[in-house]
């Protein structure tokens, strides 16, 4: 029994106890652990707050750029207005009409105006000279004639140029108590929509786009001509269709990605604007953050 207890006394004596380097070190390396995650939570709940407020001001820029659409159409409506005062044109003056629309669309830069008859047939556009006879209004505009109010169109293929348009349209003004006989149209020139949404400052990342009220995509900041023609994700024309504006997160964009989309429907023409910030674009900014932490807590 004694030869036990010495056996264990010379083997615990040959168990040397940590120094109190390795026990500073360690303790030393549990508080610099204890404060990088410290940092870390404190970055990241940074970083989330900051996504919050981003979101919200896509929320407000969305709804500034519906705004700025239906301006671009009243602007349309404004200058067709000026137009049909013209008592020539209101009695049927093609040549009177193709005159003032030719001048009208050289200083709009682009724009196609055209003179329509009841019950929507097309007597000339600004582009051809006089129309073929039964040559069609673009669908919806015809409208003008029933109601005497300004019409406007979804996205429609040109009947001259085949390129994908919107347009608006005004009667001439009849006769008292008279419905209206012409209407004069004009065609938008979507590179404008597209540059109103490009002029606003997008978040990082964002593409948007402006909707017609069928939900098809008439204009985008990028990808344009693969996504012009196409509907919006069921997300957002189910939102449009429930609310003015909203938000939604983590859906999947024109392009594949999971992002986050804002919504806001144009009070007057009905149109709607989206913007999509891919959830990708929020997240290497947070892992960017907490790289910097970590490169800057390494000499630690």
């Amino acid at each position: 029994m004694l030869d036990g207890a010495l056996s264990a006394a010379r083997s615990g004596a040959g168990r040397r106890a940590p120094s109190l380097r390795l026990r500073l070190l360690a303790i030393v390396l549990l508080l610099a652990a204890a404060l990088l995650g410290l940092a870390g939570a404190a970055v990241w709940q940074a970083h989330e707050a900051s996504r919050g407020r981003a979101v919200t001001q896509m929320l407000g820029i969305t709804r500034v750029l519906a705004q700025l659409v239906d301006g671009e159409f009243a602007r349309a409506e404004a200058v067709l207005q000026g137009v049909a005062t013209d008592p020539r044109i209101a009695a049927g003056d093609v040549d009177a009409f193709l005159a003032a629309a030719r001048r009208v669309a050289r200083a709009l830069d682009g724009y196609a105006l055209a003179m329509a008859e009841a019950p929507g047939r097309q007597l000339a556009n600004s582009l051809t000279g006089r129309a073929p006879p039964e040559t069609p209004m673009p669908g919806g505009l015809d409208e003008v004639f029933r109601t005497g109010r300004t019409a406007i169109s979804d996205l429609y293929p040109g009947s001259v140029t085949g390129r994908p348009n919107v347009a608006i349209a005004v009667p001439v003004l009849p006769a008292e108590g008279e419905a209206p006989r012409y209407a004069i149209g004009l065609t938008l020139n979507r590179d404008r929509l597209r540059e109103a949404l490009a002029r606003q400052h997008l978040p990082e990342g964002a593409v948007a786009a402006v909707l017609d009220r069928q939900r098809v995509v008439v204009a985008r900041t990028r990808r344009e001509e693969a996504v012009v023609g196409r509907r919006a994700t069921p997300p957002v024309i189910e939102g449009l269709a429930a609310n003015e504006a909203g938000l939604f997160e983590g859906i999947v964009n024109q392009d594949g990605e999971v992002s986050v989309v804002a919504y806001a429907r144009a009070p007057a023409t009905g149109y709607a604007v989206a913007i999509a910030v891919p959830e990708a674009t929020f997240a290497r900014e947070r892992n960017a953050a907490l790289r910097r932490l970590a490169f800057g807590a390494a000499p630690v």
